[in-house]
């Protein structure tokens, strides 16, 4: 569940994932109507189900299923997403954080090593992070990773969702590429980072100018978590990754003046958007095995 889409998969016995469908969330929609939407679809596609996973943009209390703190779903605040979920399904259910489940995927995919200590990103409307070591994902208490909001511009920094200010998702997010166009000339009626993007190969100085300055922010970040866990490699994923060619120069160079060890490693994961449902499916698959990972 992100802040502008869900995306609905299935996982059989043997390890197949299949993407059901798509659905176009809203911020103030009611958290509820979501589900049995979910739900609906589910069950109209006549398969048997044993478990749910579900992730949500948020802090999410793993242990007990109840969404904390969403910005950038701000209904979902207080929500017992998996006390409902199991209602409306019928079966167990589990929560996370929706980086987590990405992240989950991605290492069931193979795409994030199962060894070694790997800080997971994710770029779009907001920026998650995940923490995995040898595999498993880090809760830390409940809700390490949090990366997007760790304050990267301490005076007069812009105001978040979240409640505080100078959060990086608010300089290096989806919102702050549209800022950076519209302040450098940009045709204010381009909303949409794709097309941005494309001005931009085309030559477009406002977009090249934008990108430049996401890409600034996006090092800076990167520097700080270089610098406080000294990973083995940083896997980034994330609509904004699609144009990495556009910004990673600028990120770059920003890393290298801000870490203290600037060794860049980064890695895109393949960009495959039900990369999250498939890790949420893992997480149920697990609870239905009686994992430890799973509540």
């Amino acid at each position: 569940m992100g802040g502008t889409t869900a995306i609905l998969g299935s996982l059989d016995a043997d390890g197949r994932f299949e993407v059901l469908s798509e659905l176009r969330t809203t911020p103030l929609a009611a958290p509820v109507e979501t589900l049995r939407q979910a739900a609906g679809i589910v069950g109209d596609s006549g398969r048997g189900i044993g478990a749910i996973g579900i992730g949500v943009a948020g802090l999410v209390d793993f242990d007990g299923g109840i969404v904390l703190k969403a910005p950038n779903l701000p209904t979902w605040e207080g929500f017992a997403v998996r006390e409902e979920a199991s209602r409306l399904f019928g079966v167990p259910s589990v929560a996370d954080n929706d980086c987590n489940v990405f992240a989950a995927g991605a290492v069931s995919l193979g795409e994030v090593p199962s060894s070694g200590l790997w800080i997971v990103i994710t770029f779009g409307t907001g920026i998650g992070g995940s923490l995995v070591l040898d595999g498993a994902i880090q809760r830390g208490r409940g809700q390490a990773g949090e990366v997007g909001h760790m304050s990267i511009q301490a005076e007069g920094g812009l105001a978040c969702p979240c409640g505080s200010s100078g959060c990086w998702e608010r300089y290096a997010g989806r919102e702050a590429l549209l800022a950076y166009y519209r302040d450098s000339g940009g045709d204010p009626e381009d909303i949409e980072p794709r097309s941005i993007a494309d001005r931009a190969r085309n030559g477009c100085g406002s977009a090249l100018e934008a990108f430049d300055r996401l890409g600034a922010w996006i090092g800076r970040g990167l520097a700080n978590i270089n610098n406080c866990f000294f990973p083995h490699g940083i896997a980034i994923g994330g609509g904004l990754t699609g144009a990495m060619d556009l910004w990673e120069q600028s990120a770059r160079r920003r890393f290298r003046e801000n870490a203290m060890l600037p060794v860049w490693n980064v890695v895109v994961l393949e960009a495959v958007s039900s990369t999250g449902a498939l890790g949420a499916a893992v997480l149920a698959s697990r609870l239905l095995m009686g994992r430890e990972d799973a509540p």
